[in-house]
């Protein structure tokens, strides 16, 4: 599983508030509907999932993510 290890000091992620270090990637992709479930992949699978969608020109990504909690 993919998990965010660290925020960019002032970078959009920062900024919204609303993604943690921690956080897993579950699906990624352009809304509704091309999303893709990279849940349980590894990190070069969900880059390569990642890299196609930004070879078609799209300027944005959604990501959902599952905030895991002791």
């Amino acid at each position: 599983m993919v998990l965010v290890g660290s925020l960019e000091p002032g970078s959009n992620a920062e900024k919204c508030g609303k993604i943690h270090v921690g956080d897993m990637v579950c699906y990624l992709g352009k809304e509704p509907n091309r999303m893709s479930r990279v849940e349980g992949f590894d990190l070069d699978q969900t880059m390569a999932q990642l890299k196609g969608f930004a070879s078609t020109g799209q300027d944005s990504v959604t990501l959902v993510l599952k905030r895991l909690v002791k």
